[in-house]
């Protein structure tokens, strides 16, 4: 799923040459892409991994120009226009999703 694709593109990411040494050498090329979705290729990789993918998620965050309780009373407000609501309402989840990525990323 994209969880996975997600993770191993970071994984890919902050390998080292031995790393990609290593992940490169199976005889399978559809063997690299499963053994990254669901193995960590070292512990050092898993971690910095996981550390590239919160540093993504709060630049992400920096970059949006509201906060989540922002979105949250725009999304509820009636004296707003359905337009405004809903783009804040989309935004909202867009922040819970980060939120949600940061938990597992930590």
């Amino acid at each position: 799923g994209a969880a996975a694709t997600l993770l191993s593109l970071v994984r890919v990411a902050v390998a080292t040459d031995n790393e990609l040494r290593r992940l490169l050498a199976h005889d399978d090329e559809s063997q690299v892409a499963a053994t990254l979705g669901v193995d960590p290729v070292s512990w050092r990789n898993e971690r910095a991994a996981l550390a590239g993918l919160d540093r993504c998620i709060l630049a992400q965050l920096a970059a949006l120009p509201t906060t989540l309780a922002d979105d949250v009373r725009r999304s509820r407000n009636l004296d707003l226009k359905p337009n405004v609501r809903n783009a804040a309402h989309a935004l909202a989840h867009e922040k819970l999703v980060l939120y949600h990525w940061r938990t597992l990323a930590r």
